[in-house]
């Protein structure tokens, strides 16, 4: 396979311009498949909403000839990456997730809906507008015939709204050596690009109590609620103090 070299600036300048076109052309097409993914429910913790998504992400990464690499999600759904391989050496991978915080049944109370300039429903904004606009990109190159990177990579995840505890090493794998990756996830609301996002753990904290009389000797207890709470306040107040949130789940 013989090695394409970046097009110069202006050559770039016009194949950037054809893309925007092409993609502006297809918008009611883009609109009415966002309809599609919206009122189809996705909570991570339902496996079978969320494979169905999957299964129509797949169906389109499938029409490009997509090589797809499979990663069972155990109590999740399945997470998987499409690739395509160009002529060029830029690797480029695109990161999505499937998954929603809604429940089953969210979709049919507040289906997909259009207002004014908006479009409002459940998981529109996180991330599924995102992960169409991946497919979308990916298309227009496509269209325009271009193939000058070396890969080009769609990773779907399926479990990211709860910490991603079966999909990480695949996606720290799936994007080994990439030049640049970019996550689909919404920007913000006057149009900034996300540059960076805070960062998240889980901890898990036992204590135990010791039980007294409350009234003749309450000295001599101690309170496994109170011990549970004072680090976990204490924590909250270090990550404010950094710019960061902490919740707390029990």
């Amino acid at each position: 396979m013989s090695e394409t070299k970046p097009p110069p600036p202006a050559e770039a300048a016009t194949r950037a311009e054809a893309a925007r076109r092409d993609l502006m052309s297809r918008l009611p097409a883009f609109l009415a498949d966002l309809q599609t993914l919206v009122n189809l429910d996705s909570g991570t913790f339902d496996r079978d909403d969320v494979e169905r998504v999957s299964a129509w992400v797949r169906g389109r990464c499938a029409d490009w000839g997509a090589k797809l690499d499979e990663h069972p999600g155990g109590d999740f759904a399945d997470s998987f990456a499409a690739t395509l391989y160009g002529q060029g050496r830029v690797r480029i991978a695109l990161l999505a997730h499937l998954d929603t915080v809604f429940p089953h049944g969210t979709a049919a109370a507040r289906p997909f809906r259009i207002e004014g300039d908006r479009t409002l429903g459940p998981g529109t904004c996180d991330m599924k507008a995102g992960l169409l606009a991946a497919i979308y990109a990916v298309e227009a190159l496509r269209s325009g015939g271009f193939d000058g990177f070396g890969r080009l990579q769609l990773i779907c995840t399926t479990d990211e709204e709860v910490g991603a505890p079966s999909s990480r090493g695949f996606l720290e794998r799936q994007a080994a050596g990439a030049d640049a990756v970019l996550v689909l996830e919404a920007g913000r609301e006057n149009g900034d690009i996300v540059g960076q996002r805070r960062g998240g753990g889980f901890f898990r904290l036992e204590v135990t109590g010791r039980s007294a009389h409350a009234g003749v000797e309450p000295e001599k207890g101690r309170s496994g609620h109170a011990a549970r709470r004072q680090p976990a306040q204490c924590g909250a107040r270090s990550c404010r103090r950094r710019g960061g949130r902490a919740r707390q789940y029990h």
